[in-house]
């Protein structure tokens, strides 16, 4: 009987007892709910910061748009002409830096190439000048070769003077001219032709450096052949100017010839006639026994 009574009791005291104290009061609840509200306020509270914070972009996003100013659009437009303006002076001048490089480029090749072509001138000129003088040097070697062998064979006409005995001397008391003989001689291998002959005789302290044959006397003037046998010509020569009164007395004159290479020759002849009637060449006086 105990345990029913016992399992009853604790029923009743579950029941009486324990659902009070499941169901709470009011306050408790109400302090509950504003505990609860107080949380939710302080949760939204936090959940609503970021909401806070977003809300200057959106009122700058959503803010009115102002017009332009017009002083500044025209200052950016003209940097960015000037801006351009400075890009196409830099290209032009990078493209003027390179023009002139290839210019320089060229005029250096051009130089060089200038100064070989002269160099290359100037050794050739060397070479033509050295040829020229070469020629030059055999042309008168051959001149000389084919003179000495005209020379060779050429005729060579000597004169001697000498007083004509046969005739007598000529007194000064009676003529003042001197008979003379003009002997020409051919010592040469060809034969000659004597063309003209021409003497004078003067008196006078000193003989001129040259003959002076242009008023003397021509004592041949018709072609003579002339070979191995000398030929033998007489005159009478006067002095020039007539009667002069210098203590010496000079004869000289030209024989004129040709030869068989058709070349006209000469023959010059200088004597001094002294007291004792001898002649005797004049010497120191190149022109006076030359010959051509």
């Amino acid at each position: 009987m105990k345990y029913p009574i016992l399992i009853v009791l604790l029923t009743l005291f579950s029941c009486g007892i324990g659902s009070p104290a499941q169901q709470p009061s009011k306050s408790k609840v109400a302090n509950n709910e504003g505990i609860a509200k107080g949380d939710d306020t302080h949760q939204g509270s936090i959940t609503e910061k970021p909401k806070s914070s977003q809300e200057p972009t959106e009122k700058v996003a959503n803010a009115p748009s102002q017009p332009p100013d017009p002083d500044k659009t025209a200052d950016a437009e003209r940097l960015v002409e000037d801006i351009e303006i400075q890009r196409k002076l830099v290209t032009a001048t990078i493209w003027l830096v390179i023009v002139g490089i290839l210019q320089a480029v060229i005029l250096g090749w051009q130089a060089i190439s200038l100064s070989r072509t002269i160099k290359a001138i100037n050794t050739q000129a060397g070479i033509m000048e050295r040829q020229t003088k070469a020629t030059e040097t055999a042309a008168k070697a051959a001149e000389l070769n084919a003179e000495a062998l005209i020379n060779s064979e050429r005729a060579w006409v000597m004169v001697d003077i000498e007083n004509d005995h046969g005739n007598g001397q000529i007194k000064a008391e009676i003529l003042s001219g001197l008979a003379i003989v003009c002997i020409c001689r051919n010592h040469g291998k060809s034969t000659a032709w004597v063309t003209q002959k021409l003497i004078r005789m003067e008196r006078s302290i000193a003989i001129p450096e040259k003959p002076q044959l242009e008023d003397a006397d021509a004592f041949q003037d018709e072609p003579e052949p002339l070979a191995e046998i000398p030929s033998r010509c007489h005159h009478v020569v006067e002095p020039r100017p007539v009667n002069p009164s210098g203590p010496t007395t000079f004869i000289y004159g030209v024989v004129k010839y040709r030869d068989i290479f058709n070349r006209s020759r000469e023959t010059f002849f200088g004597y001094r006639h002294d007291p004792t009637g001898k002649l005797e060449r004049i010497a120191g006086y190149p022109e006076y026994n030359k010959n051509t």
